[in-house]
């Protein structure tokens, strides 16, 4: 079974149909938008989905981008297939998170995300960054079909 989801960075998320001509067993698209990071040089979004009654991993993927002077405004998409001793149809919940990679003060290369994205970002660079609506920068919730 082939899935999409569509979870936006403002955490509101909506359901897009699933596709036959999908190729991955998962596609999640991510609209996100990241402004006033002159020091980003790219970002990824990692997504996973679980299954009950444990929340093990039915499979996971990330998709890495470029950020071009300190924004991006787009949907990211983050296709993959279930590993090969789950089957997709047992996933009910999937979660995506944001790290970042920038040019530290110093000029030295770094990447951070999930929890430590905010505090990791302060040290390297010295900007405060904000994530909207809190840190981490995660979106999840039932995948389509599951509540």
């Amino acid at each position: 079974m082939k899935r999409k989801v569509l979870a936006a960075g403002s955490f509101f998320v909506a359901y897009a149909a699933a596709s036959a001509a999908t190729a991955s067993d998962f596609t999640i698209n991510v609209p996100l938008v990241l402004t006033n990071l002159p020091n980003a040089t790219a970002a990824k979004v990692y997504c996973s989905v679980t299954a009950p009654p444990d929340n093990s991993v039915v499979g996971n993927g990330s998709t890495r981008f470029v950020v071009v002077g300190g924004k991006y405004s787009g949907t990211v998409t983050v296709a993959f297939d279930a590993k090969t001793t789950k089957p997709p149809g047992t996933a009910t919940q999937y979660s995506c998170f944001l790290g970042l990679e920038g040019k530290a003060a110093k000029g030295t290369n770094f990447e951070s995300s999930y929890s430590m994205l905010v505090s990791d970002w302060l040290g390297a660079t010295g900007q405060t960054i904000t994530i909207n609506p809190s840190n981490p920068a995660v979106v999840n919730g039932a995948l389509p079909g599951h509540k």
